[in-house]
């Protein structure tokens, strides 16, 4: 369905002369991509008003879409498995939200956490085979990674001392090391495809 719309997209840019109709299968998938994402977010978004906590799916996506971006991790091998996995991921954050509130796992979560910090600095970026990373691009992505995780952890840990928004910097914590264990995951089947 998803190449299906790109595909019939990608036609009518290409006989509109927007797009060159060489660079046609670079749209598609470009398209595909887009479509997707739009999916994914549309269900997270989709889920969190039917659980009543739309901050969480607003929270979810901002979080992880722009450390993930950097980082990269597990990929699933089609966009139904993609979006399932990625709904699965934020029901897993929202469970395990739930359930460090209700045992008041506070430290625990924070020595996860810095456990989870190193595993990212140390595995950023997992590539995807899909989007191959030169030199340049690895030592980019690392650092950015390194300074858009450092900078979430400084923001929780400021509002952790200020008491400010403590449920919110809970999820956020929650949501950095499901990233990190995601980057396990990816590296783990990148090992296994060799």
């Amino acid at each position: 369905m998803i190449h299906t719309i790109a595909q019939k997209t990608a036609d009518i840019f290409c006989r509109q002369n927007v797009a060159d109709e060489e660079k046609k299968e670079i749209y598609i998938y470009g398209i595909e991509l887009l479509v997707s994402s739009l999916i994914g977010a549309v269900l997270i978004l989709g889920i969190s008003i039917g659980i009543g906590k739309i901050w969480s799916g607003v929270v979810f996506l901002s979080v992880f879409i722009l450390v993930r971006q950097y980082t990269g991790g597990y990929h699933a091998d089609t966009y139904v498995r993609c979006n399932a996995a990625f709904v699965l991921t934020y029901l897993l954050t929202v469970g395990i939200w739930i359930f460090c509130r209700v045992h008041d796992l506070k430290v625990a979560v924070w020595f996860i956490l810095l456990g989870a910090y190193i595993i990212m600095a140390v595995l950023a970026p997992v590539e995807n085979k899909n989007k191959p990373l030169d030199d340049e691009e690895v030592k980019k992505y690392k650092w950015k990674s390194i300074v858009i995780y450092s900078a979430f952890i400084m923001v929780v840990l400021a509002a952790d001392i200020t008491g400010v928004f403590y449920e919110v910097c809970l999820y956020i914590k929650i949501i950095l090391i499901i990233i990190a264990v995601l980057m396990v995951l990816g590296k783990f089947k990148e090992n296994l495809t060799e």
